[in-house]
């Protein structure tokens, strides 16, 4: 998915900075096609969940976790070729203004 950066839902914005992974079959060549075709798709998936929330709601080891499991839901709720197994975030950072 690469990059995507945004402001979290607190009164005073916080920016966050996530770079997240998807984990699936790779040698499912259907889901890797749709993966890509989806792309824009998942940027507004993950935009819209940690847009929508605030910084005590998403910093944290719980939080992160939760986030990852959220979003894994949102994820495949919309994949018709496969699932998938996880999402690890390579960067999750929050920054007040």
């Amino acid at each position: 998915i690469g990059e995507l950066r945004g402001v979290t839902a607190d009164e005073v914005r916080t920016s966050f900075i996530i770079t997240p992974h998807l984990g699936y079959d790779q040698e499912n060549e259907e889901l890797t096609t749709e993966l890509i075709a989806r792309r824009l798709q998942f940027v507004d998936i993950f935009g819209r969940y940690f847009g929508g929330r605030t910084g005590d709601e998403l910093v944290g080891i719980e939080n992160r976790a939760r986030a990852e499991a959220e979003l894994l839901n949102d994820v495949n709720r919309i994949l018709r070729s496969g699932q998938v197994r996880d999402i690890v975030f390579e960067d999750y950072q929050f920054l007040p203004f």
